[in-house]
């Protein structure tokens, strides 16, 4: 020990900790970031509005234009972009070297709500939705002509889709959600 000299430990050991302090940071920094956004509020954000309305009008800007025009921090952009990405509204593609964004034809779980929306006796139902406002049970029975029983199923089917709600209680009253008038807007689209 004698014959090392002081400076270099100190030398040693702070490289030592450097090195440990950049390992534990660069495997940080990788974890994945989990932002569970709903689809149905992924459009209520401004910012992702834009982005995506930008993509529609001009498809195929780069990830460098689409930062310029938002006037936004380039990692919010990106985040912002690939939120839209995972939800199924964008698309990336490499173009002359460059990260460019497409709409994508239609959002994934759009196309999986509209298919629900569309089977069995799902269109009447919601159409009645549409034009009631939060009927009860058998309000919405009367209106439609359904048999209790088999009402009682087809909300469960379009309550496990996201397509309306009913809070438990005693009246009973049905709401279409934001993703249910989504849906029953696109259930002729043929997406």
């Amino acid at each position: 020990m004698a014959d090392v000299p002081f400076e270099l430990l100190v030398v040693g050991a702070s490289l030592a900790a450097f090195l440990l302090l950049w390992g534990l940071l660069s495997l940080i920094l990788r974890l994945p970031r989990f932002r569970r956004i709903p689809v149905e509020e992924l459009l209520e954000d401004p910012s992702r509005r834009a982005l995506l309305d930008m993509v529609r009008v001009e498809p195929g800007l780069p990830f460098q234009e689409l930062a310029r025009r938002t006037r936004q921090p380039p990692q919010r952009v990106r985040t912002e972009l690939k939120d839209l990405e995972r939800a199924g509204y964008l698309v990336r593609r490499r173009k002359d070297g460059h990260q460019c964004w497409f709409p994508a034809m239609a959002p994934r779980s759009l196309v999986r709500v509209t298919q629900e929306a569309r089977t069995g006796s799902a269109p009447q139902v919601l159409q009645e939705l549409v034009e009631a406002d939060a009927p009860s049970l058998g309000n919405l029975g009367r209106r439609t002509g359904i048999p209790e029983e088999a009402l009682r199923k087809e909300l469960l089917r379009l309550r496990k889709a996201g397509l309306i709600e009913q809070p438990e209680g005693p009246l009973g009253l049905v709401r279409i959600t934001a993703a249910g008038r989504k849906a029953h807007l696109h259930r002729d689209d043929g997406r």
